[in-house]
């Protein structure tokens, strides 16, 4: 039978675990740990927690995004559709003449400032001159914004 000290050892080693602390840290932990390194390694917890959530959030809607996209596209026959969009906020991740031909390649070379190129839509603004900013979308006023209203879309 377990003592209540071995039991409660037990639950702090669960609750370490359950935090994201190394097996091989545990020990350091329960023996030489001051209260405020505790509430540090509590906050570090959060943060990662909230982390955790954003990204999953994110994924969430990805996947929303992917699905509708499916079903629209089942139910398009023409390559074109329009799209009721709400206000949308774009940042410019690249700038290219109007006389070159975006590739694959073009694209991986950009792909260093935006990680989740390939999950994002991108929008080509086009403003007349020689050159077409290619933009992704993002959370908060960027370069460009677009009106909510009907859009033309692939």
């Amino acid at each position: 039978m377990y003592s209540i000290a071995q039991i409660y050892q037990f639950s702090h080693i669960l609750l370490l675990r359950k935090l994201g602390v190394p097996i091989y840290a545990i020990k350091e932990c329960m023996t030489s740990f001051s209260t405020d390194q505790y509430r540090r390694l509590l906050h570090r917890s959060l943060r990662e927690v909230r982390a955790e959530l954003l990204r999953l959030t994110e994924l969430r809607q990805f996947i929303k995004n992917v699905l509708h996209e499916q079903h629209t596209f089942r139910s398009q026959l023409d390559q074109y559709q329009i799209d009721r969009r709400n206000v949308t906020f774009l940042f410019r991740w690249m700038e290219m003449d109007s006389s070159v031909k975006l590739d694959a390649k073009l694209l991986v070379n950009q792909t260093k400032s935006i990680s989740n190129l390939f999950e994002s839509d991108i929008h080509h603004i086009f403003d007349g001159s020689d050159t077409i900013a290619l933009c992704t979308e993002t959370q908060a006023p960027g370069d460009f914004s677009l009106p909510a209203g009907d859009y033309l879309s692939i």
